[in-house]
């Protein structure tokens, strides 16, 4: 027995083929497509405000362990959505975020006028697991070593003696 291929025009009737051209359903896909959009950039905009909060308020930075997976998971998010959150509103990837928020945290300490902290003390306490690391990546960012920094900006502080 031969087996028949069906006719295009009696499988498709030219109605159904040209149905995605009409104006409205082309209104519908377009409105549905913006709504998700939407949806999307506003639950972007959620997640965003919610890592700017544990960021400023608890600092997560901190945690020389923290990666983009226990990061995602305290924010009840995936890896993808944080790494596509974190591109969009800071245009750059989730480890240089973090080392970003780390080290103006260090240049905080290194500035902070009543106490003296070491460089080593101020890389453990800015998130950095190794103090060769926060050096390179301070003088990648800031173009001197963090101890010139402090000389620096000790130089310019206002002092109490008078």
């Amino acid at each position: 027995t031969e087996q028949r291929i069906p006719d295009t025009e009696q499988a498709f009737p030219a109605d159904a083929i040209h149905l995605c051209s009409h104006p409205y359903v082309q209104r519908k896909i377009m409105n549905r497509k913006t709504t998700q959009m939407s949806r999307k950039s506003k639950t972007m905009e959620n997640l965003y405000s919610d890592l700017t909060t544990l960021m400023q308020v608890h600092h997560l930075f901190t945690d020389p362990a923290l990666n983009r997976r226990q990061l995602a998971e305290k924010l009840h998010t995936n890896e993808k959505y944080l790494r596509e959150c974190i591109q969009q509103y800071k245009g750059t990837t989730v480890n240089e975020y973090l080392n970003c928020l780390r080290l103006e945290h260090a240049c905080s300490l290194l500035t902070h006028p009543t106490e003296e902290y070491t460089i080593e003390s101020i890389a453990v306490d800015s998130g950095f697991g190794a103090r060769n690391t926060f050096h390179t990546l301070f003088r990648r960012h800031y173009g001197v070593t963090p101890d010139e920094y402090r000389r620096r900006a000790g130089a310019l502080a206002p002092t109490n003696e008078e």
